[in-house]
């Protein structure tokens, strides 16, 4: 009987699962809205992890699980055990965290810095496997600098300012009206207090900055370059604080180092002479890399290659 195993990476703007055979081939990816309790209900987040695994298995028998490797804002597993039971039998959950997650996406393990812009940011170092620390993390209402929703949140900022007079004029105005489907700038207002996830809405209007970047907008590319320069700051601490990381692989990975090129060409300028890994994966392909390190030692560039080919082959239908 084929056994399987399952990646989860749940963060603040999406659940995703990635279900993959006892060979490290991939069968199935799903998405969801977001997990974080910080800023979504109970309720919804238990009901976000059902939708996630329904789409997941819809199509297969039950399954024996050999491991759930999983990084997760959720730090106890009941709710995700429960929405699993329909599904499959468990042998093993392996919390492997956020930040190895994001390291074997990039295809480095065991040992390396990784920075994370998502919907918050983070700055991890692992060593053979294990985080020693990290940098940031520290949430919306204290400080997430450099993560999307920083930049969103400056973004709209910026764009009342400018309509208030007290602020440069921003093509941000007109994009976060694009975005929101706003008749102008005052109803983000209320846009943002009345959503049910405050946090989220405001991250997502990182696309709004960097729409306006590609215009050219000088206040975009500002916040852009700042959020670089940040990002860099936290990895900078990192080398400080463990002295041996600056010999190990740097990487960066996340939704925030997507919104434009200036955000990573920043970083990397930042970092010099450092060089910089990009991911080759989404964050949740983590775990698949982290079990074929098991099964082989190592993995070549030929063989990360083929991970890669077979995750871009799997059919993301369910990716909603």
């Amino acid at each position: 009987m084929m056994t399987y195993s399952l990646s989860l990476d749940g963060g603040g703007s999406k659940l995703a699962a990635l279900l993959f055979d006892e060979n490290g081939v991939p069968v199935s990816y799903a998405t969801a809205a977001g997990v974080n309790p910080r800023f979504t209900d109970a309720a919804s987040v238990a009901q976000h992890i059902r939708v996630c695994f329904r789409r997941l298995f819809e199509g297969f028998p039950p399954l024996r699980l050999k491991h759930v490797l999983y990084a997760s804002v959720l730090e106890d597993t009941t709710l995700y055990q429960q929405a699993l039971s329909p599904y499959a039998v468990c042998d093993e959950w392996v919390a492997l965290g956020e930040g190895l997650l994001g390291l074997l996406a990039c295809g480095i393990y065991p040992s390396g810095t990784l920075v994370l812009s998502g919907t918050g940011s983070d700055t991890f170092f692992i060593k053979d496997g294990k985080q020693l620390e990290m940098i940031g993390g520290h949430g919306a209402l204290i400080s997430d600098a450099g993560s999307g929703y920083a930049i969103g949140k400056a973004a709209l900022e910026a764009a009342l300012r400018a309509s208030e007079g007290w602020g440069p004029p921003t093509l941000l105005t007109e994009e976060v009206c694009r975005q929101a489907g706003l008749h102008e700038i005052h109803e983000a207002i209320p846009y943002v207090y009345r959503s049910p996830a405050p946090v989220r809405t405001i991250a997502a209007l990182t696309r709004c900055v960097g729409a306006a970047a590609r215009r050219d907008d000088p206040v975009a590319l500002r916040i852009l370059e700042q959020a670089g320069r940040v990002l860099a700051e936290q990895a900078q601490a990192m080398f400080r604080r463990h002295p041996e990381a600056a010999s190990l692989p740097l990487a960066v990975i996340g939704g925030g180092f997507r919104t434009h090129p200036l955000l990573f060409e920043g970083f990397c300028r930042s970092m010099q002479p450092h060089p910089v890994q990009r991911p080759l994966f989404e964050p949740v392909a983590g775990g698949m890399v982290y079990e074929a390190y098991l099964r082989h030692g190592s993995l070549s560039s030929r063989e990360l290659q083929a991970l890669q080919s077979a995750f871009a082959a799997l059919d993301k239908t369910q990716a909603h």
